[in-house]
């Protein structure tokens, strides 16, 4: 079994664009895994940012009142996972 290439599918999702679609709770965001790397990398060490606080900071810079909580959770593992396997140059999480 080959081994998962996180770094690559973090840059993978470069090509993916910011959807916002109606769904039963509003208007929703669906944000792709780069740009809350982008975010994450901005994070001072020693401050504590939610999950929960980036999807809001996501929800209103696209207008939207959510952002997909399954999309956040898959981003914010698949960064973590590539940090893990760079070794350097890490994105705190």
């Amino acid at each position: 079994m080959a081994a998962k290439d996180y770094n690559k599918k973090l840059e993978e999702s470069k090509n993916q664009i910011v959807k916002v679609d109606q769904s039963n709770m509003g208007t929703k965001a669906v944000v792709p895994a780069y740009l809350y790397d982008e975010v994450i990398r901005k994070i001072p060490e020693g401050k504590v940012v939610t999950t929960e606080a980036i999807r809001m900071f996501f929800a209103a810079k696209h207008h939207a009142m959510v952002t997909c909580p399954l999309t956040t959770g898959n981003a914010i593992l698949l960064i973590a996972n590539a940090t893990e396997e760079r070794g350097k140059d890490p994105s705190p999480y």
